[in-house]
């Protein structure tokens, strides 16, 4: 039993380890993309790429539907908030803000799922101060990683408005999702993200339509490099990225799932060290040292809450026996 545990809790790392190096890598992936496509246009055709993934699983797999026609649209308005609006705010909000002020409202993730939690929805995980200090922690690591470039954090409000805003809405989505697995464990995975990556296709392509000229699109004169791209941002960075975190939300909760954003700045900087040879300053290092710390103390309060689960019911059952 023991075995199988360390087994499944060593399946759950890896995927975190996989996630955090398919979103780390996805920034060097996203530049190559707009470099020749629209920003947002970019965006729908990573969804279209996900979403004909999901449907060929489905396909094959051919299992009974267990999303009922009734709850579709609390499924789609949960993949809005998870992936639609996010990378819409996101493209539209870096058009107007440094890549720095990006960075750290992505790494801010996990204190937006924190505050969300505390104030709507308090039941679904335990809220220790042990966690909080963890998050503080990770936050204070993206903070060290940027510090150099903070006097850069210029652009305009409304840029820094919407990605402030793109923050809240990936908290948002986290929590809606934590709430769709605990309301229906039956869900089946799969299915779920093929729904809300199919919200988010129309959504991110009306935002398209309305805020890019089509008329300038010319697939014909992208190079191989922007298709590889939009590919990878596509397979990688959102399909297999999103069952991954799907599941991380299903089997550890909200808060402790979104971790992920505090591994991802230092992912994307073994990446850019890797593709081009930039290497890692002083701040990225210890910035990295510290989300490592603050990591490790939700890690620590999860573990501690997992022994005082398994102890009681070995107190409970040596109580009876006397």
């Amino acid at each position: 039993m023991r075995r199988n545990n360390k087994l499944y809790r060593m399946r759950q790392y890896l995927k975190l380890i996989a996630l955090s190096s398919f979103w780390g890598s996805s920034f060097l992936a996203i530049k190559f993309a707009i470099a020749e496509v629209p920003p947002i246009f970019a965006a729908t055709l990573r969804m279209v790429v996900a979403l004909s993934f999901f449907l060929l699983i489905l396909l094959f797999r051919k299992k009974p539907r267990t999303i009922t026609t009734k709850m579709l649209p609390r499924v789609w308005l949960t993949g809005l908030f998870s992936i639609g609006i996010p990378f819409s705010l996101l493209f539209l909000g870096i058009r107007d803000a440094s890549v720095c002020f990006t960075g750290i409202m992505d790494g801010s993730v996990p204190l937006w799922t924190f505050l969300w939690l505390l104030v709507f929805a308090r039941q679904l995980e335990p809220v220790t101060p042990t966690r909080f200090l963890g998050l503080l922690l990770g936050l204070g690591g993206i903070l060290i990683i940027f510090y150099p470039h903070l006097s850069h954090l210029g652009g305009g409000l409304r840029g820094k408005i919407l990605l402030v805003l793109m923050a809240n809405a990936y908290a948002i989505g986290v929590l809606m999702n934590r709430m769709l697995f605990v309301g229906s464990k039956q869900m089946d995975l799969i299915e779920n993200v093929a729904n809300q990556t199919a919200a988010s296709l129309v959504y991110l392509a009306t935002v398209s339509f309305f805020f890019e000229d089509w008329s300038t699109i010319h697939p014909s004169h992208w190079g191989a490099g922007a298709y590889a791209a939009i590919l990878y941002l596509g397979l990688c960075c959102t399909a297999l990225a999103w069952i991954f975190f799907y599941s991380l939300i299903r089997e550890w909760g909200a808060l402790r799932a979104s971790v992920v954003c505090y591994l991802t700045p230092p992912m994307a900087m073994l990446f850019d060290f890797l593709v081009t040879g930039t290497p890692a300053s002083a701040f990225e290092l210890a910035g990295t040292a510290t989300i490592l710390l603050g990591v490790a103390l939700v890690e620590t309060q999860q573990a501690s809450q997992r022994r005082r689960a398994s102890v009681a019911p070995t107190r409970t059952a040596k109580a009876a026996l006397r």
